[in-house]
């Protein structure tokens, strides 16, 4: 993490990301809510799934929240649900290998861990439609 004051005084905040300085929330977001699946391994291998919810989507990458917290810098395999636009029988998935760029946790009575990634090869989500 590199941060720096830019001309007109404000602190920037930049992130190493798939070997480029990124700044955080570069991109169009889009709020969409829906069901978000990743997969990752531990230092010592061990495999973990957990879901959570995503907060916002956008092409390379994805806010979650409720999820089991992870490293950051963590290299996740992700599967975002979403629902279609023809109803609960159609769906929309976005699926990629992504790299964990910060973690963060609120506190109060409901503590939630929340984090972001970013699609790991800065390539466009995979992304499938399916009608049940």
């Amino acid at each position: 993490m590199v941060t720096f004051l830019d001309a007109a005084s404000e602190n920037k905040t930049l992130y190493w990301c798939a070997g480029l300085l990124m700044e955080k929330r570069c991109e169009e977001r889009y709020r969409l809510h829906g069901r978000a699946v990743y997969f990752w391994k531990d230092a010592q291998h061990g495999c973990f799934k957990a879901e959570g919810i995503t907060h916002d989507v956008s092409l390379h990458g994805a806010f979650i929240v409720f999820g089991s917290g992870l490293p950051t810098e963590s290299i996740v395999q992700v599967e975002l649900v979403l629902l279609g636009l023809n109803g609960p029988k159609s769906n929309i998935r976005f699926t990629g290998e992504a790299l964990v760029l910060r973690v963060a946790s609120s506190s109060g009575r409901t503590r939630q861990i929340r984090f972001a990634v970013v699609k790991k090869d800065l390539i466009r989500w995979n992304m499938t439609m399916s009608q049940k």
